[in-house]
């Protein structure tokens, strides 16, 4: 035999070897949860052992970064939540998940964090609340990306239900910390929205004020994106109209006379903006929006407090025409007319930007595995680079 053969033939022989190796080699499959578990009515034996591996299994593969992406991971771990199956499936399913997605949000690995908040949108039980109110208390290296996403989880469960009048009590609280301590305008554009989907009175409150005090941070920076404000705005604005049609809306509710302010403050900055700003810039659409819509704020509160009073032009023709003089000598006009119904110039007139600007926490070193992950939040989204 030549050595070329004998090459062959030794090669020969430690594939069969391999192939044989590989054969009692046991294949570690990804674990499935039956559909006689996800679809019963009752829980089957064994359905808990089923599902806690099934959650050790992904959240296993979350924690130590090898094998399958951190989205198929997230996305494994919320499957069964977002696929059809009977309500004590999901109960009990989401409990266990729940369960362990504490532990992820208190990772000092920003990639872990960031995946388990964003699976706690999709959990149905009341564990979800106290993981979001964790994650909007974060202070760590990617804080404002955790912030985000936990906007976002807060407001899918409130659209979808799920919220208890104490939840959102709970929630309110962390939203308003969360935007008091950051700096990122996609994180605080997210917290605005969540506090735009709950329900409670305080919420709206809150959101209002937050509104209203934006004003000086727009009329400081002009390149200000504003839009979460229009949304949030509209929310309100929609909200105190239905009141008012069934009566409910009195001149001494304090929302009346902060939505009276904001109406004038934004009218009066989106004229003044406009009228500066190039006809080519991108945020002129959302300004114009926004004017018109103060409009129609000052409209509504001029109604609950006087009826019979006469209101100035709409200002839409004006807007829409772009005479911008005119759209401020109307912002003036409605100054006049509110000032004869209580309110004084310094509360309409945009105040010096206050320093809401949490003090700085102190940050923890950054660890091998974040000097190598960081996180970036652009428009509203998150990379990791």
């Amino acid at each position: 035999m030549t050595q070329h053969n004998r090459l062959i033939g030794n090669g020969q022989v430690a594939l069969q070897a391999l192939l044989l190796v590989l054969a009692v080699v046991p294949v570690v499959a990804e674990p499935q949860i039956p559909t006689a578990i996800r679809e019963g009515n009752s829980s089957p034996q064994g359905a808990e052992q089923v599902i806690e591996q099934y959650v050790d299994h992904w959240i296993t593969a979350l924690s130590n970064g090898e094998g399958p992406s951190a989205r198929k991971v997230r996305e494994a771990l919320t499957e069964p939540l977002r696929s059809p199956g009977s309500d004590i499936f999901k109960s009990a399913y989401s409990g266990r998940l729940s369960s362990r997605l504490g532990p992820s949000l208190a990772s000092d690995d920003v990639v872990m964090r960031l995946n388990a908040v964003m699976a706690v949108g999709h959990l149905v039980d009341p564990g979800a609340v106290g993981l979001i109110e964790k994650a909007l208390a974060d202070t760590r290296m990617g804080s404002s990306a955790i912030h985000l996403h936990a906007a976002r989880s807060a407001a899918r469960l409130a659209t979808a239900g799920r919220l208890r009048t104490e939840d959102e009590a709970v929630l309110v609280k962390g939203l308003r910390t969360a935007y008091q301590a950051e700096r990122a305008q996609p994180a605080i554009a997210e917290i605005m929205k969540a506090l735009g989907s709950l329900s409670s009175r305080v919420a709206g409150e809150v959101l209002l004020d937050i509104i209203n005090t934006r004003t000086s941070l727009h009329a400081t920076n002009p390149r200000l994106p504003i839009r979460a404000e229009i949304e949030g705005m509209t929310r309100l604005w929609r909200d105190m109209t239905h009141q008012d049609l069934e009566n409910r809306l009195e001149k001494n509710d304090p929302r009346v006379h902060q939505m009276g302010q904001a109406g004038h403050r934004y009218l009066f900055h989106c004229a003044t903006w406009l009228r500066e700003a190039d006809s080519d810039n991108p945020l002129r659409s959302d300004h114009a929006r926004m004017a018109k819509l103060s409009d129609e704020v000052l409209r509504l509160v001029m109604k609950v407090f006087d009826k019979e009073a006469q209101l100035p032009e709409k200002v839409e023709r004006e807007i829409d025409k772009q005479r911008w003089e005119e759209v401020v000598l109307r912002c003036r006009e409605w100054g006049k007319l509110m000032m004869r119904h209580g309110f004084t110039a310094k509360q309409l007139e945009i105040p010096p930007p206050e320093n809401r600007i949490a003090p700085p926490q102190p940050q923890p070193q950054p660890s091998d595995a974040d000097r190598q992950t960081r996180v970036k939040v652009v428009g509203g989204r998150q990379g990791l680079i």
